[in-house]
């Protein structure tokens, strides 16, 4: 295993595949995966066969910083990003932070906010740990109707509802991509990135039902650009026809 380079195409395919065939009930999944692409850039392991030890607590960062200006209002509304009625817990830790440090609506940097509060960022971190542990990270890896995940990206087997503090500290408080993940993630990373940006614009659509069409593309709002299509990034990710 460890010296057999994982195709990307099909890495990416089967991210696709579980992103667009399951429900996703918040953008949860979606956060987690752009954390994992961006943490896989910045430590790309040396050769592309190599596994990559990824803490929890980095991902809660990017988590973190993603949602940082989402949970900002829009158009004087607060954008939900759940599609139930359960709490939010990882937006909820944004906004209690942005809360303790005063940004308020306002464009006050993640970083500033961190000086600002350092109780608080921790706090928000330790609640987006276990909140990323619980939900997003076991089921970014099972298919829909599936009782049990595939862990072709990490072992996810002591992640889960009934995850704890001690069990996470276990295991290093990481988890660990399999060989040959970090550099295909890497590698995609122009094509997936687009893709979980405009999946995430049409769930937070559909989870807000004022953002019909009269109402200003949200993509500016969640990511600072404007809205571009998903042909450009989807073709590459349809599945190959069986031979």
């Amino acid at each position: 295993m460890a010296d057999e380079l994982i195709d990307p195409l099909l890495l990416g395919q089967r991210v696709v595949a579980i992103l667009e065939t399951g429900q996703r009930d918040a953008t949860y999944k979606l956060a987690t995966l752009m954390a994992l692409i961006e943490h896989c850039i910045e430590n790309l392991p040396d050769r592309p066969t190599d596994s990559l030890r990824v803490p929890i607590p980095d991902l809660a960062h990017r988590v973190l910083a993603i949602y940082w200006r989402q949970v900002r209002l829009f158009e004087g509304h607060e954008l939900v990003q759940r599609r139930t009625g359960r709490r939010a817990r990882i937006t909820d830790a944004t906004k209690e932070l942005r809360s303790a440090a005063g940004a308020g609506n306002s464009a006050l940097s993640l970083e500033v906010a961190m000086m600002r509060a350092p109780e608080a960022y921790r706090r928000a971190i330790d609640k987006i740990v276990i909140a990323l542990a619980k939900q997003p990270l076991p089921r970014l890896q099972k298919l829909p109707g599936s009782k049990i995940s595939d862990p072709f990206l990490y072992d996810d087997s002591f992640l889960g509802e009934n995850v704890s503090r001690r069990t996470l500290r276990e295991h290093g408080d990481a988890i660990v991509l399999e060989p040959g993940v970090a550099h295909g993630l890497a590698r995609l990373a122009g094509l997936l990135r687009p893709a979980l940006e405009i999946m995430w614009v049409d769930d937070v659509r559909q989870m807000n039902k004022f953002l019909d069409a009269e109402v200003p593309d949200v993509t500016g709002h969640l990511f600072g650009r404007e809205r571009t299509t998903l042909a450009a990034v989807r073709d590459p990710f349809r599945l190959r026809p069986a031979k």
